[in-house]
């Protein structure tokens, strides 16, 4: 959904917080929410209609009045997708004795 606006992940990388919601409202069909703590975005949320379609979060004026008075960065970096870090991982299956359920714990 980024790259089809010019954003794409990369280390070290800076875009304007306004540039990736920008690209996403084009993408996904509706502005996200997006939610920030001490300085960094915590949480991107898309909000949809009762019928499963995509809807803005807020209003354009409520989006932009949001960041401004919020913890929200101006710009943002993306973080590096590292496949083989599942990869690399210890994967243990445990079963649970009392029932059939099956709990999974990585390290």
């Amino acid at each position: 959904m980024l790259a089809t606006g010019g954003i794409l992940i990369s280390n070290g990388e800076e875009y304007a917080l306004t540039d990736v919601i920008s690209t996403i409202k084009l993408a996904f069909g509706g502005s996200p929410q997006i939610i920030c703590k001490k300085g960094s975005v915590e949480e991107l949320r898309l909000c949809f209609t009762k019928d499963l379609k995509p809807r803005d979060c807020l209003t354009t004026s409520a989006l932009s009045k949001n960041l401004l008075k919020s913890s929200c960065p101006k710009n943002i970096s993306l973080p590096t997708y590292d496949p083989n870090a599942f990869i690399n991982s210890t994967l243990a299956v445990l079963p649970e004795a009392s029932n059939s359920e099956m709990y999974f714990y990585t390290s």
